[in-house]
């Protein structure tokens, strides 16, 4: 007799008895619940766990971009501040005088070495530079990226103290704060910039909050991650596991 069939044979006949089907009954019924208690537990936890997520992860990234913000805003007033202690812009000098003035060597190395003194002092900048106004260099102290006529003009032009997007040059992203030099007729005669050092973010990044194994990205507006928390190298593109994240995907529908 094969194996097999004396096994069919066994279970046959011990199901013939009231006792055996009742048996059976029971044990299907208890295995099923509690498969069934299980998976409405594990759901529950899921649903318990992602509602906790869905409320703490916008409340990091606020906390985390609210600091940026400050950082930003602080950079902004105290480059302002330096821009307003009269040391490039002569008193009573015009657009025309200064223009003179600006092209001799003289002002120029004189204006660099205040530059360099006040970049030893900060941190946060890699560069201080004065640009005229058609974007030619007046005076630069610190890293000196290779960039384009084109940013060049984009940041002689400006008006107002200004944060610039993300600017790319041939090997890196640069970002800039830009502050107009006024002379005391309210002229525009010049413009002072600062290149910003983006790897002093990496610290405001950081967060007890999202555990050992959480990482904040910061984007740019092309939805790049060009800084984390963890790591410092510029991403071509953003991380492709970022956006496919069930509790990324959901914060974004909540601030559309």
């Amino acid at each position: 007799m094969r194996p097999i069939a004396g096994l069919q044979r066994i279970l046959k006949k011990s199901f013939r008895t009231l006792p055996s089907r009742i048996s059976l009954f029971v044990f299907g019924t208890t295995f099923l619940t509690t498969v069934a208690c299980a998976y409405i537990t594990i759901s529950s936890f899921q649903t318990f766990l992602d509602e906790r997520i869905d409320e703490k992860f916008p409340s990091v990234l606020m906390e985390t971009s609210n600091r940026i913000e400050r950082w930003y805003e602080v950079l902004a007033f105290g480059l302002e501040s330096y821009s307003e202690s009269g040391e490039f812009i002569p008193e009573g000098i015009s657009i025309e005088e200064f223009r003179e003035a600006s092209s001799t060597l003289s002002y120029r190395q004189q204006t660099a070495d205040q530059l360099a003194e006040f970049l030893m002092n900060s941190t946060r900048f890699a560069a201080l530079f004065i640009l005229d106004e058609k974007g030619d260099e007046i005076a630069w102290a610190g890293k000196h990226p290779t960039l384009t006529e084109e940013i060049l003009a984009q940041l002689a032009a400006i008006e107002t103290s200004s944060i610039s997007n993300l600017l790319r040059t041939e090997n890196e992203r640069v970002q800039f704060i830009s502050i107009p030099l006024i002379n005391e007729g309210g002229d525009k005669v010049a413009s002072l910039h600062a290149l910003v050092d983006l790897k002093v973010l990496i610290p405001l990044l950081q967060s007890d909050q999202i555990g050992e194994s959480g990482r904040i990205y910061l984007l740019d507006e092309a939805g790049r991650a060009f800084i984390t928390e963890q790591f410092q190298d510029v991403f071509e593109q953003s991380p492709p596991e970022l956006w496919s994240k069930p509790h990324v995907q959901r914060y974004q529908k909540l601030q559309r």
